[in-house]
């Protein structure tokens, strides 16, 4: 585990595979859905008239949480989709001081 981070090496080495074109795309598309999950929560703090003091850190830590299911969800596992998006959008908002 270099720097605390567990898989880091493991992800920059996958992307580091890939072809210039394709690694592009990857980062484009992440950063597309960053900026959209960005301007969402700059609504709903303004529909809530929340600060937006800690939004972009918020926003990579939902994203973030958020790409990580695949790591670990499982069907018939203790938690269904549906369960885990109820759960996963309280931490969501939560983050964001919306309650």
């Amino acid at each position: 585990m270099e720097g605390g981070r567990p898989g880091h090496r493991l992800r920059l080495h996958r992307c580091r595979r890939l072809n210039p074109p394709d690694r592009q795309r990857i980062t484009f598309s992440r950063n597309e859905l960053q900026h959209l999950l960005d301007a969402d929560i700059d609504a709903a703090l303004a529909e809530a008239n929340l600060p937006t003091t800690h939004a972009r850190a918020a926003g990579r830590a939902i994203s973030t949480m958020c790409t990580a299911l695949p790591q670990w969800f499982r069907l018939g596992g203790p938690a269904g989709p549906e369960q885990i998006a109820t759960d996963y959008a309280g931490f969501a908002l939560g983050m964001l001081g919306i309650r």
